[in-house]
Formats: structure tokens, sequence, C-alpha cells
């Protein structure tokens, strides 16, 4: 059997960092870029690493760079790897692709509807997820795309037999690259669990600090237990059911967080390794001028909790307030103990 031939479209942290793991473990992987992104291909400077630090460098034989949709005319399957306010104008070209109805579109983004549009466009959609988070490391004249938390890939498990094997391929090949892959039949239910770990994105970016940072910060850490309770009482009222991403239950994770550093301290270091580098991509969109998926995180459980017809006034608070900053020239970040008076109040 041939190598699988995966497209990959978007060449920020996540998409290269696949993509070069992918092409390194056996697959032919085509990059869908701008490009500064294929320039920095074919200089050769692009490397990604693994969360224990193993280095995996391109694999040129095997991954390629490219500017024209047309490229992806012979992948099998494609990773979509775009911010979400993206993903109509990402797939839009797919369409007139040969055999576009039998090319699966993975989602490997935030946010809940990213498959509805893609389906809207007759693509062959697949809900999928990144649950671990991978930040770039300019060094010596290198890009070096770091896993930063731990976590694995995880996919729908295809809704045809073409969908399953191709899927069960891929999964073959991201273990090799030493990317676990689950296959799931509760996606959505893995994607409203998931949203509620990721609403630690904007905390961490409206105080300007780190992931790490964020789980060591008592105020922090009761900021982000206060969104997740809202979004778990959203989640009641909207009929959804999250599931369990990681060791630990959303409601249990809620109820740790706000207690003494000790305790959480010690749990935390047997749930989840984190990088001290780790940064949340809506921190790094801010610190880059760039427009955050402040939308596709919070804002999705406003959306929610507007059709539900429940309260939602932190999460709104948290929407508004990022979009704020997100129209300074230099963000002003919020100290620790400040963001959390400003939230504590919406708790009542």
């Amino acid at each position: 059997m041939s190598a699988l031939h995966v497209g990959v479209i978007g060449a920020g942290a996540i998409g290269v960092h696949v993509a070069l793991r992918l092409a390194h473990a056996g697959a032919e992987v085509t990059v869908l870029s701008r490009a500064r992104g294929k320039a920095e291909a074919e200089a050769g400077i692009l490397h990604a690493a693994s969360l224990d630090g193993e280095r995996v460098p391109q694999t040129p034989d095997r991954l390629r760079f490219v500017t024209d949709p047309q490229a992806l005319a012979a992948t099998e399957l494609i990773l979509l790897c775009v911010k979400s306010k993206d993903t109509r104008s990402a797939c839009e070209p797919l369409v007139a692709l040969p055999d576009a109805a039998r090319r699966p579109v993975v989602s490997f983004q935030n946010g809940l509807r990213n498959p509805d549009t893609i389906a809207a466009l007759e693509l062959p959609a697949v809900a999928g997820m990144v649950s671990f988070n991978v930040n770039r490391v300019d060094e010596d004249g290198r890009a070096v795309y770091h896993q930063a938390t731990s976590g694995p890939l995880m996919s729908a498990t295809g809704s045809s037999a073409h969908e399953r094997a191709l899927l069960a391929r891929l999964a073959a090949l991201s273990e090799a690259a030493g990317m676990p892959f689950e296959r799931r039949a509760d996606m959505r239910s893995v994607q409203t669990g998931k949203l509620l770990l990721n609403l630690n994105n904007a905390i961490c970016a409206l105080s300007g600090v780190s992931i790490a940072t964020s789980v060591r910060t008592r105020d922090l850490r009761r900021s982000f237990a206060a969104s997740m309770r809202e979004g778990l009482r959203i989640y009641a009222a909207a009929g959804e059911r999250p599931a369990t991403i990681g060791k630990l239950p959303s409601r249990l994770i809620a109820w740790l967080l706000p207690l003494p550093d000790a305790v959480v301290l010690r749990v935390a270091k047997s749930l989840i390794t984190i990088d001290p580098r780790a940064r949340s991509s809506t921190l790094q969109d801010l610190e880059a001028g760039k427009r955050t998926e402040i939308e596709s995180l919070n804002g999705e459980l406003v959306r929610l909790a507007e059709a539900a017809g429940a309260p939602c006034p932190i999460n709104r608070w948290i929407v508004d307030e990022v979009h704020r900053l997100e129209a300074m020239d230099t963000p002003a970040f919020h100290d620790p103990a400040a963001l959390w008076a400003a939230i504590q109040p919406l708790t009542r």
C-alpha cells in the first residue's frame, strides 16, 4: 500500500507540528500555507519537538509546502488547522477539486460549529480535536514547533467504510509519530468537554501569563473555575453532555481549581504535563495584534445560553473584555487579583 497522502490547510503552530511529525512517520504531506511558510520550508528551517524534547526535522522527500489549493488534488484526506473564522474560505477551494466527495476534511480546530460549516459546502466533514498546545520557538536560525502540553489527537470514527479506512491509517501514522490518536463515537461530547478546558485560554490572555503560571495562581484558577461552572450550567440548560477530557470530569476540575495551591499543584502534576513556555493561543494572538478566537471559545457558551434562555454573565464579560484588549495597540493585562475581583461579583 502506498503512503497515505495527507493535506494540511493552515501553517500555524498546530498545522506545521502535525505535518512535520506525520511526514517523519511515513506519510506524504502537502501543506497549504502562505508564502512565508513556503519560504521557511524551502529554507529547511522547520523542526518539530515532542513534549519530551525529541526533535523531528523536515523530511523533504515527503513534505512540501504549497500556496495553490489545486496542489491538494492528489491528497486523500485533509486536516483543517485554520481558525474557525476562516473555515468556510479555507474549504471553498476544495469543492472544485476532483473527488471532493471522497476526501474527508478533519476539523482540528477550536469551537463547536466547524464540521457543520464544512458539511454545508457538501464536503465530507469529520469532527476532530487537538488536545495539546504547540508553541513556535525561534532558535539558532530554526523554527521549532514545540509540543507544550500533553494529550492526544482525536477524531470521529467516520460515516462510511471509506472514511473509516482513511482515519484508521491516519491514526496508525499518528501513533507511529508519537502522537496518541483516539477515534471517538461521541465527538460532540468531546468537543463540548474540550471547550470547557479551553476557557482557560481567555484567562491566560486577560492576565498575560503562561499556562503554567495560570495553574500556579489561585485567583486565576478561581476565574477559570467560575467560567467552567457557568459553562456546565449552560450545557445542562442546552441538553449538552460534555465528555471527560483527560483524567478528571470537568465538574470535578471546576471544584478542584479554587482550592489552595498546595492541593491543586500536587494533583495537577499527575493530570497534565505543561512546558513552562506554553502560552495560550488567545494570548499569542493578542500579543501579535491579531483577532482572537474568543467567539469560538467563550463566545460559543454565550450563543448556547441565548438559545437555551440561560444566564451567562461571566463568559459574556470575558468575551467583551478580550475584544476590548484586541482593540488596544498594547493590551492592558489584568493583575490576577483584579481579574478575580471583576469576575467574582458575576458569580452571584
